[in-house]
């Protein structure tokens, strides 16, 4: 039901039926739907969902959405990196900035090699061990 909605575009059915469930609950569901799918309008309903409120949230799970299921889409690594950056913007978190990280180590590399170690950087403060950020700061300073 979930899945036929949000492909035909019924997303205001969408939120009705989610509302009692809140967004977690469906979220695992519209990386399925746009991995069998490889359909944008998962990506257009979150996007349709920002639109209502901007949330890190949100912006997290677009950005997943264009870097993974639908990453084959041009200009889609892009996309994805706007949506991780405007989640770091509304709420930093490590999980975050580790993702972050991700979009230094893609061909695409939107990224660049100076952000990615101000980003290590931040990372390693709080996590003295974490071996991609590391590995990030080892590599640059070569």
């Amino acid at each position: 039901m979930l899945k036929e909605q949000i492909l035909n575009g019924r997303f205001k059915e969408v939120i009705s039926v989610f509302d009692d469930k809140g967004l977690n609950d469906i979220e695992e569901e519209l990386y399925r739907i746009a991995y069998e799918t490889e359909s944008m309008q998962v990506y257009y309903f979150v996007l349709y969902l920002i639109a209502f409120g901007e949330t890190s949230y949100k912006h997290k799970i677009a950005s997943l959405l264009l870097s993974q299921p639908l990453c084959f889409i041009n200009g889609a690594y892009f996309a994805s990196f706007y949506h991780a950056k405007k989640a770091l913007e509304l709420e930093e978190s490590k999980e975050t900035l580790e993702y972050m990280l991700f979009f230094n180590t893609i061909p695409d590399k939107p990224l660049c090699d100076n952000d990615a170690k101000v980003i290590a950087k931040k990372i390693v403060e709080v996590d003295n061990d974490n071996k991609v950020a590391r590995h990030i700061l080892e590599c640059s300073s070569r």
